[in-house]
């Protein structure tokens, strides 16, 4: 788990650091002014602080891979979505990992967490500053940049493919992993809410699979499909 969950591991640590200082203050204050009753009462505020941090961290995060959630994905997309766009747009990505059912039916579900595992510490490697890398669910991953332009996209994805075929030529794993990717700018003109905008994400990514599918694309570790803002 210490491996897999730096993320929320730094934020609980980093918790846990601030923690003693309330209670210090406070039994301090009750050393110097006799009959001050406060550290019982500074240590359970403390104690309440620190349990609803590291809840609220569990309740954004993914358990196995440490990305965020589905849940926090969409709540930022909303967030996004609503906000008031000039200049280069935000963009989100959907991906999922090509013939993942057949990698956890020849090698088992311990190899296709292993593959979840290393795939999510890929996109956070290759991902853009302040981007919100999540898994979505199953095999699925969904990532919400700041406002790129469409080279900085295009880049963004030759630096996956990159950075994923490096892996798959270094990993002591018997499969190939490949993604198929979808992707759309929040200023594209075919969605008109949160909902249809998701719709055309997921029918982006299944083009960028049906693609995956062709044999020419059989060595590439990135297939993509891009929305047009």
């Amino acid at each position: 788990m210490l491996v897999h969950h730096k993320q929320l591991q730094r934020k609980i640590y980093s918790t846990l650091l601030v923690f003693p200082f309330p209670v210090a203050i406070a039994g301090f204050l009750q050393i110097m002014f006799y009959g001050l009753e406060v550290l019982w009462v500074s240590l359970s505020i403390s104690l309440l602080i620190l349990f609803f941090n590291v809840e609220s961290n569990h309740v954004n995060r993914d358990y196995l891979t440490g990305l965020f959630n589905r849940r926090y994905f969409q709540r930022m997309a909303t967030l996004a979505f609503t906000k008031k766009r000039s200049g280069k747009p935000q963009w989100a990505f959907l991906l999922d990992i090509n013939g993942f059912k057949a990698i956890n039916d020849t090698y088992g579900h311990a190899k296709g967490d292993e593959a979840l595992i290393d795939l999510a510490h890929i996109l956070e490697q290759a991902a853009p500053k302040h981007t919100v890398v999540s898994r979505y669910g199953g095999d699925e991953f969904a990532l919400l940049t700041a406002e790129l332009s469409e080279s900085e996209v295009v880049t963004f994805l030759e630096l996956l493919e990159h950075t994923l075929t490096a892996a798959n030529a270094t990993r002591q794993i018997p499969f190939f992993i490949s993604v198929s990717v979808g992707c759309a700018a929040l200023s594209a003109k075919e969605n008109t809410d949160l909902d249809s905008f998701l719709a055309l994400l997921d029918m982006s990514m299944y083009k960028a699979k049906e693609e995956s599918k062709k044999p020419r694309a059989q060595k590439r570790s990135v297939l993509f499909h891009l929305c047009r803002a």
